[in-house]
């Protein structure tokens, strides 16, 4: 009797349980209801961004500069938006530096806001800065060029990268001693600011230079070299008090992707080993290298830098811009050599005819079709004459005598020449001596002799055969005229 009212009592108290739940269900359904959050409502929408990301395409950067109060100097980097749309300007942070740390071993630690007397330092952030188009915003960097008899060493800067904060990259580059004066204190970087940094206009009272570009070609292909052909009218004030020193040159150069450096010509640009000729008033004609570049539009200008004028700032003298295209040589048409065990070599010119001194440019390309073995060489990136051998024939097959020209130091690296790869070089008869100097018709000849290589070190210098893979020629002909325009 006592086992039945046990088992009866755990049952009733079971039941008595089971009873209680669904209040605690209908509890939690009726507060989340009063809370206004049922089930069929969604989560709150994340908060759209500002404007998409800048990157370096979207801008035209240009730099500026100025001296004081006192020791204090800035360089600002002005942006100005040509994307057509509004962008964000990320997290502003430091710039890279070239070198880093000062003579005693110092490293010198860009930092915001760090030249700033505070009673105590906290860590700085900036906001993010919305940049809407057609207008312009700058950011400033700025140092202690004299040490003011402290006891503080000083550190000449080579080149400086700046970066727009979303990429680790840097997108924009100076190598010019001219503005990059020597560093004593920390290296402060400022926020993003509207507007440009200054207005570039020049001391008053001092006469400025012009300057102007030319160019013979809008178009030319990646490793070629191109002369561009420059004019300036200095000032007398301006002119170098030394016959071996010539005004601070900068040359600006505008890749496709936006990314732009800006670099010091040698201070020869203006000696008579440069230049073309000299006019009165200090009127200099001169030719420099163009950098060479990747495919795509590139923008050209000059820079020179001027005196700073009694407020401190540094006005600068801006050439034209030229711009020029640099071709894809990888899908240039060609005619191939013969097909020798998967090879071939390729030598193509730009016409049939030039005029007397005119230099004639080989465009020339090695590719493996379909060679049965490994197929390795001097990478055409370094010294041509390691890669391919080059003959000038007249029309009587004699050899042309080869005169002076491009030294090479004989250096390069291996290259394994994947199959269906086309691998172009760019090469001149000026450069390789070969230019004739009398008019007539001509032949020239290209020969690329790689080797085959075994093991597990093969391309990268071991387990090279001692003879050639294959010997594969190209042969173009040509004519010399005399004049100044053939047909």
């Amino acid at each position: 009797m006592r086992k039945s009212r046990g088992k009866s009592y755990v049952l009733s108290l079971l039941a008595a349980v089971l009873l209680m739940v669904p209040p605690v269900v209908c509890f939690s359904q009726n507060l989340t209801e009063s809370l206004g959050q049922s089930k069929h409502d969604a989560l709150p929408a994340p908060p759209k961004p500002l404007a998409p990301n800048c990157t370096a395409a979207d801008f035209d950067a240009s730099i500026q500069a100025a001296e004081g109060p006192n020791a204090l100097y800035t360089l600002a980097i002005n942006y100005r938006n040509i994307s057509g749309h509004d962008c964000l300007l990320g997290q502003s942070s430091g710039p890279g530096l070239n070198p880093w740390t000062f003579p005693d071993g110092r490293i010198i630690h860009p930092c915001p806001d760090c030249l700033v007397p505070t009673p105590k330092r906290v860590h700085t952030t900036f906001a993010p800065f919305v940049l809407k188009k057609e207008e312009t915003a700058h950011q400033a960097f700025s140092w202690i060029t004299d040490p003011a008899g402290q006891d503080t060493s000083c550190l000449q800067l080579v080149a400086m990268s700046i970066s727009i904060g979303q990429v680790n990259r840097p997108p924009y580059s100076l190598r010019c001693p001219a503005l990059l004066k020597r560093v004593c204190s920390p290296l402060q970087y400022g926020e993003y600011a509207a507007g440009p940094f200054r207005e570039n206009s020049p001391p008053a009272g001092l006469e400025v230079p012009t300057l102007e570009l030319f160019q013979d070609s809008k178009s030319h292909y990646p490793g070629q070299q191109l002369e561009l052909e420059g004019h300036v009218t200095e000032p007398t004030d301006l002119l170098p008090s030394s016959p071996r020193t010539c005004p601070a040159m900068l040359q600006r150069v505008r890749n496709p992707n936006g990314d732009t450096q800006w670099e010091q010509l040698s201070y020869k640009w203006c000696m008579p080993d440069h230049i073309v000729g000299h006019g009165p008033g200090g009127q200099i004609d001169f030719k420099i290298d163009a950098p060479q570049t990747a495919p795509g539009t590139h923008s050209f200008s000059l820079i020179q830098v001027l005196p700073a004028g009694e407020n401190g700032d540094v006005a600068l003298a801006e050439s034209n811009t030229i711009h020029l295209v640099t071709l894809d040589n990888t899908t240039m048409r060609r005619h191939w050599g013969p097909l020798v065990r998967g090879i071939a070599v390729d030598v193509t010119l730009d016409k049939q005819a030039f005029a007397l001194g005119e230099d004639v440019p080989l465009h020339i390309a090695l590719e493996n079709f379909s060679a049965d073995d490994p197929v390795v060489g001097m990478t055409p990136l370094w010294d041509p004459v390691m890669v391919v051998t080059i003959d000038v024939l007249d029309a009587n097959q004699n050899p042309i005598k080869r005169s002076d020209g491009r030294r090479y130091t004989g250096h390069g690296r291996w290259l394994t020449y994947e199959k269906g790869v086309v691998v172009p070089m760019e090469e001149t008869l000026r450069n390789v001596g070969l230019l004739p100097t009398e008019p007539g018709t001509y032949t020239v000849t290209v020969t690329w002799s790689p080797h085959t290589c075994t093991g597990p070190d093969c391309g990268r210098s071991g387990g090279v055969s001692g003879q050639p893979y294959a010997t594969v020629q190209d042969t173009v002909s040509f004519d010399i005229v005399a004049g100044n325009h053939p047909q």
